[in-house]
Parts: C-alpha cells; sequence; structure tokens
C-alpha cells in the first residue's frame, strides 16, 4: 500500500514516483532510491498530489532512454492511471538534453507532464521551460565531465596493465596501495615497495580456480556441476553470495586466469549500439584480449581449450550440454537439418536416432539409424583422422554441397548494420519532428510502429548473422590417438564420456535416408562426420536448410 497523506478518499492529482539510480556497481545497500522517494513525498503533500505507482530503474545510465521503463510510465499516464509523474531532479529524468526533451514530449502528448520535486519550476512560461532546460543541459555537461574523467583514470589503469576497476576478482587478491601488508612477503615486492596496485595469486582460491579450468576442459564436469562443488566446498563469490552457473561461466570467461584484460573496441562499440541491445559479457561480446601485468594461472593451451569448448556448449540446449550418450546433441537429418532424437523401438529395444521432425518436413522420408551403426562409422573415422597419411586434408563437399542445394544469398552484416542505424536515426527523427509540433500524434503513432516493428527484424536478422567465433585449425593427430586409443575402454565403462571428447573433434554427424525398408547398405555410405575444423560450413548448412525446409 503506497502511503498518502489524507485517509480515505481524496481529489488530489495521481501522479507516478519515477526514481532512477545510475550505477550501483557492488554496492549491497541503496539510500538514493529512499532519498529519492521521500523528497517526492514531500513534494506531493505541498502540491496536493499522490503517488499511485512507483516506477524505478535501478543501474540505469540517464544518457539513453534504452531499457529503461519510461515507455511504461507513459503509457500508465495514457491509460488515465495518472496525471502525472514526479521525479527528485530533473537529472533522474535523463542526462541527454536532446532525448530527455523528445520523452518530455511523448508524456504531454498522452496529456501528463513531469515535475521535479526539488525545482519549484512552471513549465507553462517560456521563463520556466527556458530554466528546465538549462537544468538539464548543465545535468548533461556533468555527465560528460564523469565521464571524461573516469575515461582517463581507466587509460591509466590499462597503461598499468591492470582492469578498469580494483574490484576483487576469484582467485586472486588485489593489493592497493593502503593494503600491501595483505600481500604475503610484501617486503620483498617490487610492487609493493613503489606502492603501486596489483594483483597477486591468492593462494586458496588461486589452485582452484586453475582446478576448474582443468575440469571443464575435460569435458566430464558441466558448470552445474562446478558451481555445486564449489558452493559445497564452501566458496563464495567475490560479493559474498552462492555461485551460480551463469555467475561462474562469466568469471571463467574473463580470461583473466590466463593473463587477459578484455575490452570492445570502437568498432564493436557501434555495432552494439545499432542492435539496441546490451551485450551479455561472454567471449564473443568482447574483440580486444591483451595480456595484463597479473600473474596467468592456466596456461594457454588450457584457455584455447576453454574457449573451443565454451563456445560449443553454448550453441546446445540445456539438456544437449551434458550428454546422456556418445553422440548427444551431435546427430543431424540431411533433409531437415535439424537435431535427431533417441528412441528405442521395437521388441528388441535398440538404442536408435530418429528424427522427430518428420511429419512437418519429410513426411514420406523416415531417417533413422542405430546408435551401434553410427558409433561404428564415427569410430573409423576417429581412427582414419589420427593417421596422418589416410587423414590427411578433408574438404567439406557435403556441407559445400549441400548450402549450394540450399540456394539462399547471405547478407552481411555490414550491410544489415547500416540499414539499422538508418532506422535508428529515422526514429529519433521523428520524435524530434513530434516534439517539435511538425507531425501530428495520430500520424507519429503509426509510423513509429511501423519504424520499431522493422528494427526489431533487422535486429533478429543481425543476431543470426553474427556468429560465434569457432576453432579454424584442425586437432592434432594425437588428438585423435588418443580418443581412437581408449574409446573401447569408455565405451565399456560408460558410453556417456565419449560424449565431451568426441565434441572437441566432431562438429555435427549428418544422417542420410536408407534406400528402402529391409536394404542392407553400409552405414558408412549413410553416415557423414565433419570435423570442429569445417564447422564455418556447419553454420552456413544448417540455416540454409532449415530456411529451405520451413518456406
Amino acid at each position: 500500500m503506497i502511503p498518502h497523506h489524507h485517509a480515505g478518499a481524496c481529489d488530489c492529482e495521481p501522479t507516478i514516483a519515477y526514481i532512477r539510480v545510475s550505477r550501483v556497481g557492488d554496492r549491497q545497500v541503496l539510500i538514493s532510491p529512499d532519498i529519492q522517494l521521500d523528497s517526492i513525498y514531500v513534494d506531493c503533500r505541498s502540491r496536493g498530489k499522490r503517488v499511485v505507482k512507483i516506477v524505478s530503474d535501478i543501474d540505469k545510465t540517464g544518457r539513453t532512454f534504452l531499457k529503461r521503463s519510461v515507455g511504461q510510465v507513459i503509457e500508465y499516464v495514457k491509460t488515465g492511471i495518472a496525471k502525472s509523474v514526479t521525479v527528485w531532479k530533473w537529472s533522474r529524468w535523463g542526462r541527454n538534453l536532446e532525448y530527455s526533451l523528445a520523452y518530455l514530449s511523448q508524456v504531454q502528448a498522452v496529456g501528463g507532464r513531469v515535475d521535479s520535486a526539488t525545482d519549484d519550476i512552471e513549465q507553462k512560461t517560456a521563463t520556466g521551460r527556458f530554466s528546465r532546460d538549462m537544468i538539464m543541459r548543465i545535468d548533461q555537461l556533468t555527465s560528460d565531465l564523469i565521464g571524461e574523467g573516469w575515461q582517463a583514470a581507466h587509460a591509466r589503469r590499462r597503461e598499468a596493465g591492470l582492469p578498469h576497476s580494483g574490484r576483487a576478482r576469484f582467485g586472486y587478491l588485489y593489493v592497493s596501495r593502503a593494503m600491501k601488508k595483505a600481500h604475503a612477503g610484501w617486503e620483498e615486492c617490487e610492487r609493493c615497495a613503489g606502492g603501486e596496485p596489483h594483483f597477486v595469486i591468492h593462494p586458496v582460491e588461486g589452485p582452484r580456480l586453475k582446478l576448474l579450468y582443468e575440469k571443464y576442459n575435460s569435458g566430464n564436469a558441466s558448470l552445474k556441476q562446478l558451481t555445486r562443488d564449489l558452493n559445497a566446498d564452501g566458496f563464495r563469490t567475490p560479493l559474498d553470495g552462492n555461485w551460480t552457473p551463469q555467475a561462474l561461466g562469466q568469471m571463467l570467461d574473463t580470461g583473466f586466469a590466463a593473463g587477459y584484460l578484455r575490452e570492445r573496441s570502437q568498432e564493436m562499440l557501434e555495432q552494439i549500439k545499432a542492435t539496441g541491445k546490451a551485450p551479455r559479457n561472454g567471449l564473443t561480446t568482447f574483440d580486444v584480449w591483451r595480456k595484463g601485468a597479473h600473474a596467468a594461472l592456466i596456461s594457454e593451451d588450457d584457455w584455447t581449450a576453454y574457449k573451443r569448448r565454451r563456445l560449443s556448449q553454448a550453441g546446445l540446449p540445456p539438456r544437449a550440454r551434458n550428454g546422456a550418450h556418445a553422440a548427444s546433441a551431435l546427430v543431424f537429418c540431411e533433409l531437415c537439418a535439424r537435431r535427431m532424437s533417441t528412441k528405442y523401438p521395437g521388441r528388441k529395444k535398440a538404442h536408435t536416432w530418429a528424427c522427430d521432425n518428420r511429419a512437418a518436413f519429410h513426411p514420406t522420408v523416415s531417417v533413422s539409424i542405430t546408435n551401434a551403426a553410427l558409433l561404428g562409422v564415427v569410430e573409423s573415422w576417429v581412427v582414419e583422422q589420427a593417421d596422418p597419411a589416410m587423414g590427411g586434408d578433408v574438404v567439406d563437399d557435403l556441407a559445400r554441397r549441400l548450402l549450394k542445394s540450399g540456394g539462399e544469398s547471405i547478407r552481411t552484416v555490414d550491410e544489415v548494420q547500416r540499414e539499422i542505424e538508418a532506422e535508428v536515426k529515422a526514429l529519433d527523427k521523428l520524435i524530434l519532428m513530434n516534439a517539435r509540433g511538425r507531425i501530428s500524434d495520430e500520424r507519429f503513432a503509426v509510423v513509429q510502429v511501423d519504424i520499431e516493428e522493422k528494427l526489431g527484424q533487422l535486429r533478429e536478422e543481425l543476431a543470426r548473422l553474427i556468429e560465434p567465433v569457432r576453432a579454424s585449425d584442425k586437432p592434432t593427430y594425437e588428438a585423435f590417438g588418443a580418443l581412437a586409443e581408449r574409446w573401447s575402454e569408455m565405451q565399456a565403462q560408460d558410453p556417456s564420456l565419449l560424449n565431451g571428447p568426441l565434441r572437441e573433434l566432431v562438429a555435427f554427424i549428418v544422417v542420410s535416408p536408407a534406400s528402402g525398408r529391409g536394404v542392407r547398405v553400409d552405414p558408412a555410405t549413410r553416415v557423414e562426420v565433419v570435423g570442429t575444423w569445417e564447422a564455418e560450413s556447419k553454420e552456413r548448412w544448417l540455416s540454409a536448410r532449415r530456411r529451405r525446409y520451413s518456406a
């Protein structure tokens, strides 16, 4: 129940309390929202208003209105729930004058207004609007100055081989100027003697972080399993919370344990801005990786192996990431390019791979193969690749043939990005034209819906085109040989143990339909194994076939 200074019903104007906090960071307790709300309540008592809704944007920047709840606030005013919006200061509405005025105009267009609890300005007069705009301009100047100061500070830390902040990192101990004695052996440390902040390996967390990479790279442990073990052993996150698979994956993705610091280039930042979506902090959302001044816990080979498995796992459904069978998530139907699932048909209940999409895409043709026949072909392929005299350079003829049969013309990322940028500029221009009264509200609403719908389609297309970086080099003959030697042992002990090592070598296995019912053919003629070094064509083959059969 939202408190009000009147008991029972009253004629006070309904208003929405809008609260925004720019940056939360590592803070557990926030004071600013309470201060903002208290000031809004005081303003409501003095101006005869009552708060009917509280809308909060926590950890949202004021430089942009993307991913904020301002659209929801405008909808509340439009539907008559409130007649105004009250903010603590004008800076809480936004720190970009152009966009702040544009969204103020949208509130006014639906019959509402925006008030500041700490600035008593009469916005109906020219002088009042001028004063409001000057306050917003000063807020933008303050934001720009703060941003430039942080950019300079980050540049200095980069030059020193440090990450942009000194927050705690699992596996390492941050030694600041004031805490150098926390570093065992600080008397002999040159950086401690010079008063330079730096990271040193944590005596307990460091070895455990290295073990996390080793277990994950082995293919026999998932992030969920590693998380469970971490929490059971009493390890906590840097913010003193329990580990989750998402938090663990993001921590390992930083590459800090491999000695790396990651950044986004200006080109990638512009690309992200064009999509209109905040990126996740993963391996593919950073394109600048440089060595830091801290010591590495894992080798370069371990880091490469981690990236290869992490990227291959990212494209799999959650249930397929921990394979229950040797070929889990690797088997695809040649006709519709979709994953095949396991079945146990007939009286013998033989383990079989079958396509579940027959009814929708190829109702007259069934595609299936027994698990024993499939693994027989895969084992022969592994043995062949382990022999330098027989393996040689493998040409992905099948994938190229199927890609050609799809008849698809794939647009480039740059082409789609240019279209997105043009639509974003058109939307900004439309908002400004409406704010200046050059276009009617009815026309504005129609054109806005058309542009936003097209933007959504373009952003979906861009997301499909941006493919994760894949391993391009063929694994060594030794890798194939090690798997071939242990194949029989692992299959007898637990066939699912083969799944992890296979995913390091196999991109996918395509199965074609049999010649006819009861016709015995060599399984090798129906099964094609594609290696990870051919994965670039895998994505194109899948997308081309799916679009063709979905049309």
